[in-house]
């Protein structure tokens, strides 16, 4: 079976990484060079040396030779396969008879022996590796160079190929390079102190690429290594190729380090501690980078999630395609809140507005749409003004005045003439205090405007006579022409917050503004039965009332079954509180029961609901629409009070 890393999920580098390369190439020219001058001949020679050894265990080993593995900590490796392998009767089977054919075998182990420890500092890697009984500083940076063989270099370099460039793409080359080498010295380091007698050399990157993977672990978490296995089954090849997170591949390495440390400590050919110091190493400094501000110094431009601050553009793509899309709005939020000059950006805006748009965050849909708003506005766009008002209409997340009028203004001088009627209605409905500019615009332009917003504009008192004289004219013509037509349906939902506007006291109310025969004052209906139903009110048109209860939900009900209407304001310690009660059976009328719908109570912030209600009942009758009975408003301390003042009795409880 064979499983090879064979490359990573995501490969994207903002630069060519000409340190990992310069490394990896470095790393292969001095195997290459060591190869051609060692004398391979005496790496063969300790080959065979032990192998003939463990083929003649009953051959006895000189003590100098059993010194050479104490000090190399070889002794306790030969100590265990004695211990596991060879066995009483295999030393009984192989043992020779012959005493001159034992004494040439002893003689020939001595002699290889002799070979083996004679050649033994010669070698390349003895010369270039770092052997701690012979402390050289100079070795504990080359070390890492060298390899004790083709494999020991490849499986090195594959992992680091894979995880390398990524670093250095975030760090930048020298800084990367530093690392390395401080790594390759630290870890090397770590081998001295672990074993300072042992006389075999350390050779091999894998101390510095340990620290590599330790930083990839902490800035990579989520990256996954590719990975392919081979295997041989009845004589056929079998392979596959599978994904592995990073933090788990790199997670199992240092587990095993730590348990084959636990198990053999120093005396494992395999210099685990070295392993260890670099991923800790590794660990501490991805760790120090992200929480100061040198790693943001580091930073050459690219994106880095560790510092999303830095590229929130990127940023947001990033978190989006992460699955925290509500990470990725609250950073481009915080941006453009922070960066004025980053409200411009097209793209920021755009893909902000999209986003908040896909997940249907309503608080960023409001503000990207009035920085959209504005940012049209300032380039001359009606029509893509419009549009984004359209939606956070739509999305029942209106402009605030603030940020309506100018694109009010924008539409009035526009030639759009439908879209500037329905900014401008709203504007009127939500009670917005237009400039007096605006007024004589609209004034001017009285013929754009439909019948409804003809209406509602000769309700404000802020229009001059010529101009409420242009509009009066421009609704006469209109209904002139089309006298079935009756006004458009008014939606009754919340507008927003607007400057509050008391409603009428009973003392500015006329006779005379109202058909006589249609209105009254009374001290106090005498209602014998009275049915109570509360309700809002989701539509009034011309014909009909649209409303909803809790227990018949939404019923559509004719403008000339309401028989009365009766407003009071209740002004308590908490504040205000706004009432409208409907009847459907006339009040003086003798009858079983009589029925009455109440809307409210309002609190102070839903004003605008109970003015438009009460305004548009006095439009219809005004103009004759519907036969009424209106009792005027006035202040009470209570519901109670009013209702025992309006009734006669107190009718809620019941």
């Amino acid at each position: 079976m064979i499983l090879l890393p064979i490359g990573i999920d995501e490969t994207k580098l903002s630069r060519h990484p000409l340190v990992t390369w310069s490394l990896i190439g470095l790393c292969f020219a001095v195997w290459l060079f060591g190869s051609l001058n060692s004398d391979i001949k005496r790496r063969k020679a300790i080959n065979e040396t032990l192998r003939f050894y463990f083929e003649h265990p009953y051959l006895e080993l000189p003590e100098s030779f059993l010194q050479f593995l104490q000090q190399n900590n070889l002794r306790a490796a030969l100590d265990i396969h004695r211990s596991l392998v060879i066995t009483d009767e295999m030393l009984e089977e192989r043992t020779p008879t012959n005493l001159s054919q034992l004494s040439l075998e002893q003689e020939q182990l001595e002699r290889s022996i002799d070979d083996l420890m004679m050649n033994y500092g010669r070698d390349f890697s003895a010369r270039w590796g770092f052997i701690p009984a012979q402390f050289n500083p100079l070795k504990l940076l080359s070390y890492a160079f060298v390899h004790a063989g083709f494999m020991h270099l490849l499986g090195n370099m594959l992992f680091f190929f894979f995880t390398a460039p990524f670093l250095e793409d975030r760090w930048g080359r020298g800084f990367f390079a530093s690392f390395y080498l401080l790594a390759a010295v630290l870890s090397g380091a770590a081998f001295w102190l672990a074993s300072p007698e042992t006389n075999i050399p350390l050779v091999g990157a894998s101390g510095a690429i340990s620290a590599v993977m330790g930083a990839f672990l902490i800035k990579f978490t989520k990256r996954k290594f590719n990975f392919v296995f081979f295997t041989i089954f009845f004589y056929r090849i079998f392979h596959t190729t599978f994904s592995v997170p990073a933090w788990l591949v790199i997670g199992l390495m240092i587990g095993l380090d730590l348990m084959m440390f636990n198990l053999v400590g120093t005396m494992s050919p395999v210099a685990h501690i070295t392993h260890l110091s670099g991923f800790g190493f590794g660990i501490l400094i991805a760790l120090v980078l992200r929480a100061t501000p040198l790693g943001r110094s580091l930073n050459n431009g690219t994106f880095d999630p560790d510092f999303p601050e830095l590229h929130p553009l990127e940023a947001a793509h990033y978190f989006n395609t992460q699955g925290k899309a509500p990470k990725a709005l609250l950073l481009l939020q915080n941006y453009l809140n922070t960066d004025t000059q980053a409200r411009a950006d097209t793209e920021v805006l755009s893909t902000y507005w999209n986003l908040a748009v896909t997940q249907g965050a309503l608080p960023h849909i409001q503000y990207a749409g009035r920085l959209q708003v504005q940012n049209e506005i300032a380039e001359r766009n009606p029509e893509a003004a419009y549009a984004y008002w359209k939606v956070l209409l739509e999305q029942k997340r209106p402009l605030r005045e603030n940020d309506g009028r100018p694109l009010l203004s924008l539409l009035l001088e526009s030639d759009l003439e439908d879209e500037a009627d329905e900014v401008l209605r709203f504007a009127l409905q939500s009670n917005w205090k237009l400039e007096e500019s605006d007024f004589q615009h609209v004034a001017a332009q009285a013929h754009r405007w439909d019948l409804e917003t003809l209406r509602l504009l000769l309700v404000r008192q802020e229009i001059d006579p010529p101009g409420r004289s242009n509009l009066r004219k421009a609704l006469q013509d209109k209904e002139r022409n089309d006298p079935k037509k009756p006004p458009e349906a008014i939606e009754i939902s919340p507008m927003g917050p607007e400057p509050f506007m008391a409603p009428p006291h009973e003392s500015t109310i006329q006779h005379g503004n109202y058909p006589k025969s249609d209105y009254q004052t009374r001290s106090a209906w005498s209602l014998p039965r009275i049915v109570l139903i509360p309700c809002k009110v989701r539509k009034i048109e011309t014909n009909e009332l649209l409303v909803e209860t809790a227990e018949h939900g939404r019923q559509t009900i004719p403008l000339t079954a309401v028989k009365a209407l009766s407003l009071a304001r209740i002004q308590d310690p908490s504040g205000w509180t706004l009432i409208a009660d409907i009847l459907l059976d006339p009040p003086q009328a003798p009858a079983k029961r009589h029925r009455i719908l109440r809307v409210g109570p309002w609190i102070e912030e839903e004003r605008s609901r109970y003015h438009r209600v009460i305004q548009f009942f006095k439009f219809l009758l005004k103009q004759g629409i519907v036969q009424v009975q209106f009792e005027s408003e006035r202040i009470y301390a209570s519901i109670n009070e009013y209702e025992r003042s309006r009734f006669g009795k107190p009718i809620s409880s019941k």
